[in-house]
């Protein structure tokens, strides 16, 4: 687990974002070959000028050792921003979809270790 803190400055506007990690890892098969990792996250964002949608993070990779020389792995990584309501007297008037927002990251590797 984890805490996370950042700061971003722009001339008069300031970005910030405090948020929690949690994950967990396992070595899997009698050769401990075979590696799991897995994190959930959750992130407050804040910014002076104008709302900022807070962050859900997701992410799983996986890796497997073939022989001492070939690696395979695997990695999977989703952040999830959900729409910010610009007045809250009025649920109706969100901030546009191009805001709110869903990323999907992901790849494959092959590494021969010599």
């Amino acid at each position: 687990a984890n805490i996370l803190y950042s700061q971003y400055n722009q001339q008069q506007n300031i970005y910030r974002s405090l948020g929690l990690n949690a994950g967990a890892n396992a070595q899997l098969l009698k050769s401990h070959t075979l590696t799991l990792q897995g994190s959930i996250g959750y992130f407050l964002n804040q910014d002076t000028h104008a709302p900022a949608g807070n962050n859900f993070t997701f992410s799983f990779s996986s890796s497997y050792e073939l022989h001492s020389q070939h690696s395979f792995s695997v990695y999977a990584s989703y952040v999830i921003t959900p729409p910010v309501n610009l007045n809250p007297l009025n649920i109706v008037n969100q901030v546009p979809f191009a805001v709110n927002s869903k990323n999907l990251s992901g790849g494959l590797t092959y590494a021969y270790h010599f």
